[in-house]
């Protein structure tokens, strides 16, 4: 049984070293890019640090309307020294600079050639569906995925010949600006688009390293290139070792088990039918009486009168109000002091979206509203029924209002 252990917790190591390495190398260096807006609105990205003098990159989007205030945040370090370089909108790239920055770390970029379809990466960043039940959380989400191809012109508001990478892994609301990485932890992308169509799922985008060596070259600001191999021919050869460990594990285990159960026939000398009589005459001491068996199962109540009993949605934030249906099924929810449920907060609209529910089957209807509304990170159109299942994140307006099914 020790063998067996021992071999589980090495294979485990050996499986989660790659993606472990990933973590360790870039969480330190990918931030949360806060951007305070005014009127208490804030817009929210991710960003990487490039270099030992504190530059910063991330998507231009994610600090459009900035009032030249930004916040950089993860687990480990916090800076509000922050100023802005340059944007340029047209390639969706800006730069940031920490002042004073003292530490050594940063991310390395890859050799653009070594680029190539197939190839592991793992987008990190902080996207708003993952936030926990504090309203903005500062620990990094890492996934993985394959890149699914390289084009040109892929995106119709970029240049004709800017060079993107599409991937399989998912990028949501939170991600933009993040790095792409690959499985040695060197930036291969920007974590840029994701699709907007409702049927193109799977398909994600993020900016090729060769067009951020181009802007950190018009603007002299140092890099370093990293050349080591990123092929999947070596992922290949250790998931070949993995495998074999796996069937010595299967071996092994089945060889256990086969041991002790012949060990248990050996021992087991009682004689069958002497112990068939005594737990016979052990049941017939101890039965209840028929009577007190029909009593009870009289007063079991039948399964059609069982009530139905309607969900219930609880939010995140525990000043808001629970959601359930009392008086209707079919509830307004908004800042309008005559909708059913009324939620104070600058980004909910007036009336900004139904909610039905009826038993486990809970149904949202958003009403045209300013800023949205997301199950998931996915955005719902408007007017259109979508059932929300549970375990899903509702986001009404922003991350300040989630609601999931109890």
């Amino acid at each position: 049984m020790r063998v067996i252990i021992v071999l589980s917790i090495f294979i485990s190591q050996m499986l989660f070293a790659s993606m472990s390495k990933v973590a360790e190398i870039a969480e330190h260096n990918t931030f949360r890019v806060v951007v305070p807006l005014g009127d208490k609105k804030v817009s929210t990205g991710s960003g990487f640090l490039v270099n030992k003098d504190g530059y910063l990159i991330t998507n231009n989007h994610v600090v459009k309307g900035s009032k030249g205030v930004f916040i950089l945040k993860n687990n480990y370090d916090t800076y509000k020294d922050v100023t802005l370089v340059k944007t340029y909108p047209k390639h969706d790239i800006a730069i940031l600079k920490i002042a004073n920055y003292t530490k050594d770390t940063f991310l390395k970029l890859q050799e653009p050639s070594s680029i190539k379809k197939g190839i592991d990466i793992f987008p990190l960043g902080f996207p708003g569906v993952a936030d926990m039940i504090e309203r903005m959380s500062f620990n990094a989400t890492l996934t993985s995925g394959i890149i699914s191809k390289i084009d040109v012109g892929a995106y119709r508001t970029f240049p004709s010949d800017y060079k993107f990478i599409q991937i399989n892994a998912a990028i949501n609301h939170g991600n933009s600006g993040g790095p792409l990485l690959s499985k040695n932890g060197t930036v291969v992308g920007i974590n840029t688009l994701g699709a907007e169509e409702e049927d193109a799922q799977g398909a994600f985008w993020a900016i090729h390293v060769e067009e951020l060596m181009k802007v950190l070259d018009s603007n002299n600001i140092k890099y370093t290139i990293s050349t080591d191999s990123i092929d999947t021919s070596n992922t290949n050869n250790s998931i070949n070792i993995y495998l074999i460990l796996i069937i010595i594990l299967v071996g092994v285990v089945v060889i256990y088990f086969i041991k002790k159960q012949k060990t248990t026939h050996i021992t087991t000398s009682v004689d069958e039918r002497e112990l068939s009589r005594l737990v016979k005459d052990k049941m017939q001491k101890y039965e209840p009486k028929e009577s007190i068996q029909n009593n009870n199962s009289q007063n079991t109540p039948s399964p059609k009168n069982k009530k139905i009993i309607n969900t219930k949605l609880y939010p995140q934030n525990a000043s808001q109000p629970i959601i359930e249906a009392i008086k209707k099924d079919t509830m307004s929810l908004g800042r309008d002091k005559k909708s059913d449920i009324v939620i104070e907060n600058s980004n909910i609209s007036r009336e900004h979206l139904l909610i039905s529910i009826l038993g486990t089957k809970v149904v949202i209807v958003d009403l045209d509203s300013t800023n949205g509304t997301y199950i998931d990170g996915k955005k719902l159109k408007p007017h259109q029924k979508t059932q929300l299942q549970k375990n899903q994140k509702l986001i009404i307006g922003s991350e300040d209002t989630v609601y999931t099914i109890g």
